[in-house]
């Protein structure tokens, strides 16, 4: 998920099912300053690799590039997965 909040930051979040002692949050999140890219357009990628358990924010403006990775993720990945369509 990407949100936008008041301080101009990107913030990127995830879910995390690995129990973290003392801890009961299962939610990550990462901020990343905006700068004064407000109103510019800008290429989002938001990956998981369930290898290697990790997740990537990549974030191309014009003139950069910016990468923010979670590591040590653990996504529930369900038996079955369904999908229903139709009017």
């Amino acid at each position: 998920m990407l949100t936008l909040n008041d301080d101009n930051q990107l913030v990127f979040s995830t879910y995390n099912m690995k129990f973290n002692a003392g801890s009961d949050r299962i939610d990550l999140y990462k901020e990343v300053d905006n700068e004064d890219n407000l109103g510019d357009w800008c290429w989002v990628y938001f990956g998981f690799n369930r290898e290697s358990r990790t997740a990537v924010a990549y974030i191309r403006y014009r003139d950069r590039e910016i990468t923010e990775f979670f590591y040590d993720v653990h996504h529930f990945i369900p038996k079955y997965f369904g999908l229903e369509s139709g009017n």
